[in-house]
């Protein structure tokens, strides 16, 4: 949990000392309901940070909730849960994107058949694990209040689609990664949600 609530900002632990809330984590703590706090965090959270610099991460440089609105709104604004496991969390670069798209509207086009003789290969590697790690990036992408309120699937109504896109390009130039020196230079940035240089800035 220490680490869930560094990475969304709202506090830092350090052993033997009492936990941070940072000014981002007290906007939450107030907030009732969808929180407007996490909804602006997902848009300027990057791979990788300083806070998820694990051997997962390696070779990955990206800007993961812009990647996902991207491919969600070009695979008929939804993203099964399966699909998330198996063709966006492998994702290191936006530029893989093209693939990951071309690969998920074949997946829909495949008979069950083949989609079961897949998931019983893949009982075999490390599929399991990842799925069943999936939890917290999905409830991640899902702090999006435009997206659904659905737990099967990432998806976006057609009444809330045109407004996704339009996060998306603005987000889009200015997704410039981050070069944080250490944690608490990390903490600091995505703990403050008026930061002068946070993305969210450009949205006032």
């Amino acid at each position: 949990m220490k680490r869930v609530y560094e990475n969304l900002g709202l506090c830092w632990v350090v052993s033997g000392q009492p936990i941070r809330i940072t000014p981002a984590g007290r906007e939450y703590l107030k907030e009732k309901g969808p929180s407007k706090v996490l909804d602006a965090h997902i848009w300027r959270y990057q791979l990788p940070n300083p806070l998820n610099d694990v051997e997962a991460t390696k070779g990955i440089s990206l800007f993961p909730h812009l990647v996902v609105a991207e491919m969600l709104l070009a695979c008929d604004n939804y993203i099964t849960n399966d699909e998330f496991v198996l063709f966006v969390v492998r994702m290191k670069r936006s530029t893989g994107m093209a693939i990951g798209i071309e690969r998920i509207r074949a997946w829909r086009k495949a008979p069950q058949a083949t989609k079961t003789e897949i998931f019983n290969r893949l009982a075999l590697t490390k599929y399991t694990t990842i799925d069943q790690n999936s939890g917290f990036p999905l409830a991640f992408h899902r702090c999006d209040l435009l997206l659904d309120r659905r737990t099967d699937q990432l998806s976006v109504s057609k009444k809330n689609a045109e407004d996704l896109a339009a996060m998306l390009e603005l987000f889009k130039g200015e997704a410039v990664p981050i070069q944080f020196n250490d944690e608490p230079d990390t903490i600091a940035f995505y703990g403050d949600p008026h930061h002068p240089s946070s993305l969210r800035s450009c949205v006032a």
